[in-house]
């Protein structure tokens, strides 16, 4: 007996309660207990991969708003390019069929 370990677990079990006594061998309960520190281990890893994977994101999400946000100056200044050019060559059509028009009338 010097080799197992007593335990007393209290249940509820649709809704009574039962008293239950298990043992277990000191040496499957030491094993058990290194497996579980070894998943932790292992599941701290994969967190921490999880973890940088997301700070990428982030960064890279950064750097496209970063990126969006000097591209909207120069579409703006794009913007306002066209619409003066625009306007020029509207102006310059009119004059065109004002200057053809008055060449008709001399």
């Amino acid at each position: 007996m010097a080799n197992t370990i007593k335990f007393n677990i209290d249940l509820v079990v649709d809704g009574k309660r039962q008293l239950v006594q298990a043992t277990t061998d000191v040496r499957m309960l030491g094993e058990e207990l290194a497996r579980c520190k070894k998943r932790a281990a292992d599941f701290g890893v994969s967190l921490q991969g999880l973890t940088q994977i997301g700070l990428t994101f982030n960064g890279l999400v950064a750097g496209i708003q970063s990126l969006t946000g000097a591209l909207r100056v120069y579409t703006e200044a794009t913007r306002r390019a066209y619409s003066h050019c625009s306007r020029t060559i509207v102006n310059c059509f009119q004059i065109c069929i004002f200057a053809g028009d008055l060449a008709t009338k001399i």
